[in-house]
């Protein structure tokens, strides 16, 4: 017998701030099965930057959206969204907010 169990995000970065040219990682967690998909966009747009997924275990994925230097342009809303195509998805928004070098 297999179970199948919509897609659900166990954790993700809260809203957080960095300073201009510094690295940040944002990470989204989901569990499901299937596995789900991990997908990305930020203020409501795809990003130019691609997102790494990889497995966890056996139904959990993960996924992490690397900033290697953040601009100020970089600030806004990131929504990750899990999907498995059983029933709804699942989403999460973060805020990011960038500080100026001084």
């Amino acid at each position: 017998v297999v179970f199948l169990v919509p897609a659900s995000i166990i954790s993700f970065t809260d809203s957080t701030s960095a300073t201009e040219a510094d690295p940040i990682t944002l990470q989204c967690v989901a569990d499901g099965n299937p596995p789900p998909n991990i997908t990305w966009v930020k203020d409501g747009g795809r990003l130019k930057t691609p997102a790494r997924s990889q497995p966890v275990s056996k139904d959990v994925r993960a996924s992490s959206l690397v900033l290697s230097r953040v601009r100020l342009n970089d600030t806004g809303e990131y929504k990750c969204t899990a999907s498995n195509g059983i029933g709804k998805s699942d989403a999460r928004t973060m805020r990011l907010s960038i500080r100026g070098m001084r």
